[in-house]
């Protein structure tokens, strides 16, 4: 998830989507990656505070966002059960 987005950046979004979790809206855990030039220690513990699970700094390349990826979808597997819809 990109930190600036328009109309919500990304530490508000991931909150949002933090909250709809603990609220049950959503089933298990949404596993998301900040995407952010800001990786500087303060902004990668501001990203991870809020709920990001993993940071990435700009620009990357797809290899090394793949086993980012890759550990997260180990870590959060999606629920099983009915699809929502």
């Amino acid at each position: 998830m990109d930190q600036e987005m328009p109309v919500m950046d990304g530490l508000t979004c991931t909150r949002r989507i933090r909250e709809l979790e603990r609220e049950g809206k959503l089933r298990g855990h949404v596993p998301i990656i900040a995407v952010t030039a800001n990786a500087r220690s303060e902004q990668i513990k501001t990203a991870l505070d809020a709920g990001m699970d993993d940071v990435v700094s700009k620009p990357f390349r797809i290899p090394e966002l793949i086993p980012k990826i890759e550990e997260l979808m180990e870590r959060f597997p999606m629920p099983k059960g009915p699809a929502a819809g």
